[in-house]
């Protein structure tokens, strides 16, 4: 289970539900946040593209443009030169020369626009947006519909220690490893408990454990990293990894409690 921040998307999303699911409901929250919102409002014909890797490919094709046309123009303007000079009994340069590098360049910007927009694109276009969306349904929460900004806040919160804690632990790490799926289920209970009762006490402290956590789990692995395992050294570490795994543990099982 990965975690990442929000990063504008504005949008909760259940764990559980398949992560093609879950990246179209990410994508409408940015794009289409109506939809998510109104079941009833329908779906635009251009959902089944999403613009923020739409913009990628596109900032790809204007680097593409620019190289091409300075290569084109560089070619265009040495190729009769270098032909003038390894023909020197005056023969007249082909004619089509000039038009054949304008086509190469013409070609690869094609080219790269194709495979720009094709990276864009949803697999399964609209309809299979279509099918996430009603898959979803009921299995999201969204800002200002159900949560208010200060909800949204420590639920960001939360969010960014989870994701703090699985990039840290993305590698090597002392301690065991973090159960990632737990963690995931232990928050999206407490935002869906957030919601229904409007208080983010609960939320709070389990972004502070969270942290304290990762606070555990970065202890353990600074104490790992000193030149000697033996002796008291050895015993510290192995009081610091008892330390963080506890702290993953409470902060599993808050859930439990609301």
């Amino acid at each position: 289970m990965k975690f990442r921040s929000n990063r504008g998307d504005a949008v909760i999303v259940d764990p559980a539900l398949p992560k093609r699911v879950s990246q179209s409901v990410r994508m409408l929250a940015r794009q289409y946040p109506q939809v998510l919102r109104d079941p009833s409002a329908p779906l635009p014909q251009t959902a089944g593209f999403d613009y923020e890797k739409l913009l990628v490919g596109a900032r790809g094709v204007l680097v593409v443009v620019v190289m091409a046309t300075a290569v084109g123009a560089g070619l265009i303007w040495w190729m009769p030169r270098i032909m003038s000079a390894m023909q020197p009994d005056g023969k007249p340069i082909p004619s089509y020369i000039q038009p054949m590098i304008v086509l190469i360049v013409v070609l690869g910007v094609a080219i790269s626009t194709t495979v720009g927009l094709m990276s864009a694109r949803v697999d399964g276009g609209r309809a299979a947006v279509a099918r996430h969306l009603d898959k979803a349904r009921g299995h999201y929460l969204l800002l200002g519909s159900d949560l208010d900004p200060a909800a949204w806040a420590s639920a960001a919160r939360a969010q960014q220690a989870l994701a703090m804690v699985a990039a840290r632990t993305f590698y090597l790490t002392s301690v065991d490893g973090p159960d990632h799926k737990a963690l995931a289920k232990s928050f999206w209970t407490l935002a869906q408990d957030m919601a229904a009762t409007h208080s983010s006490a609960a939320m709070d402290s389990f972004g502070a454990a969270v942290e304290v956590y990762l606070a555990g789990i970065e202890a353990a692995d600074a104490i790992s990293l000193t030149p000697t395992r033996s002796g008291p050294d050895k015993e510290r570490h192995e009081q610091a990894i008892e330390r963080a795994n506890a702290a993953g543990r409470h902060a599993i099982a808050m859930a439990s409690a609301v």
